[in-house]
């Protein structure tokens, strides 16, 4: 009977180990999905097109509100209502806004910067200035798939724990419905239960 004692344990921490490797294997499967889809968008071109409207989204805030290079504050209230977008700009090659890194902004001479970002020219009132932009426009759909396969998940394995744990339920129930056949009297009553847990062999006992 010990033995049997410990099917039933080691049983159940093979079904969670094994719902926790499939959940785990579909929450990937989702997120490698995702993320491939999203990488192919960032790859046809379209990307550029996007970044190059928001380089003119600042360019009209710029002429809009007649920004000089001495009213990069405004600017960068601009760029914290942006999602997702970092930039730089240069005056003569030197730097005299970083969005990163303002206000306390490093100066560097543009001659020794490696930016990964797209370069335009950016007009203000007072001088013409380098750009360069970079946005990450499907920051937010990756951070939601991530959040979403992780979510997916879960659900999986409860799932799967819920269906295990619904089905020693009714196997409990069935036994018990048994003992009150026994109970009332019907003592050539067989029952009838399948496995080598605990449960089966309480079954096996009250038969005896």
């Amino acid at each position: 009977m010990s033995k049997n004692k410990c099917s039933f344990r080691k049983k159940f921490v093979l079904v969670l180990v094994i719902d926790f490797f499939v959940a785990a294997l579909v929450s990937l499967s989702i997120l490698t999905l995702g993320t491939s889809v999203l990488d192919s968008r960032r790859a046809d071109g379209t990307g550029k097109a996007r970044i190059d409207n928001k380089e003119t989204e600042l360019q009209e805030y710029i002429q809009e509100h007649k920004l000089s290079t001495d009213d990069m504050d405004q600017v960068d209230q601009w760029v914290r209502k942006q999602y997702g977008v970092y930039l730089s700009i240069y005056r003569d090659k030197t730097n005299i806004y970083d969005s990163e890194n303002y206000p306390a902004v490093s100066g560097e001479d543009l001659s020794n910067v490696y930016y990964s970002g797209n370069y335009y020219k950016l007009k203000f009132k007072d001088a013409d200035t380098d750009l360069y932009l970079l946005w990450d426009y499907d920051l937010q759909y990756y951070i939601a798939l991530i959040i979403g396969s992780v979510v997916l998940g879960v659900v999986v394995f409860l799932i799967i724990a819920l269906i295990y744990i619904n089905r020693l339920i009714r196997r409990i129930r069935r036994l018990e419905s048994d003992v009150r056949v026994l109970a009332g009297g019907d003592l050539n009553y067989v029952i009838e239960h399948k496995g080598r847990d605990e449960l089966t062999s309480l079954a096996s006992e009250l038969n005896q």
